[in-house]
């Protein structure tokens, strides 16, 4: 548990061989803005990050944006995103939630998902590309929920970029858009949506 900062984990202008593999908790829990279990920015490079299935990698009580992990600046790159636990944020007042968000240059090139990746807020995202990626496979839940009355929820938000593939056996749930995509989905295999 990351204490007197805003991030469990932070990767910052790193480079070379940087992985990491959790099997316990990483948390972070503040009623300050901007909080992340594992962010990695500033020219970071990442191989691999996975969560194995008792792992569990959250964040709560952020009074604005709350991210279970964050890939930002710089053109930050996790390469591979390896959920098979429970990956979760929440936040408060008029904060956004996002499980998973790469956005501002930084990107998650693959990311597959056998456990939970969920998000709870004012406005919610199970997962946020606001960058190009190569691949996303969920055989597990992807779920937003959204407590704010004028606000929203999304399960996987694509913005104006672009993703090879996206692979879906499992279970997406939000109350507003299971799938919202503003850019370009080449590939797209879909089960379960529930919104």
């Amino acid at each position: 548990t990351g204490t007197g900062t805003s991030h469990g984990i932070l990767f910052t202008s790193n480079s070379g061989s940087n992985s990491l593999t959790n099997s316990g908790t990483i948390s972070k829990g503040d009623s300050r803005p901007w909080l992340s279990a594992i962010r990695v920015n500033d020219n970071s490079t990442v191989s691999n990050i996975t969560n194995t299935s008792t792992g569990t990698i959250k964040v709560s009580g952020a009074t604005s944006g709350a991210s279970g992990i964050r890939v930002d600046i710089e053109n930050s790159i996790l390469t591979e995103l390896d959920n098979a636990g429970a990956i979760s944020s929440t936040a408060t007042g008029g904060g956004i939630a996002y499980g998973v968000n790469a956005l501002n240059t930084g990107s998650i090139t693959t990311l597959t998902n056998s456990g939970s990746i969920t998000s709870e807020g004012p406005k919610a995202y199970g997962i946020a590309y606001w960058a190009s990626a190569s691949e996303i496979t969920n055989s597990g839940i992807i779920e937003a929920t959204s407590t704010g009355e004028s606000s929203n929820a999304y399960g996987f938000r694509l913005g104006n970029y672009s993703l090879t593939t996206f692979n879906n056996s499992g279970t997406i749930t939000a109350s507003t858009h299971g799938i919202s995509n503003s850019g370009t989905i080449t590939n797209l295999t879909l089960s379960l949506i529930h919104i």
